[in-house]
């Protein structure tokens, strides 16, 4: 069974497509930090401004490490 505190994965209210289709292929590091980024930040504003605000945070402190965003930075 996954354990869903451990990987601190949004189990209050339902996952919106967005955040699912944005969080499916990260890390479980990388997706506990985008969720408790996300919560901080969702009640004061929209869910696109709040994904698009951790997005961009995430980015700039290095959690774009490998794929694609190695290649764009040379």
């Amino acid at each position: 069974m996954k354990n869903y505190l451990k990987e601190n994965i949004n189990i209050i209210g339902n996952m919106s497509e967005l955040t699912d289709s944005v969080t499916k292929n990260f890390s479980p590091e990388k997706k506990k930090e985008f969720f408790k980024r996300y919560n901080d930040l969702i009640g004061s504003m929209s869910e696109d401004a709040v994904v698009d605000i951790v997005l961009r945070e995430l980015f700039e402190e290095n959690y774009a490490k490998g794929g694609i965003a190695d290649l764009l930075k040379t």
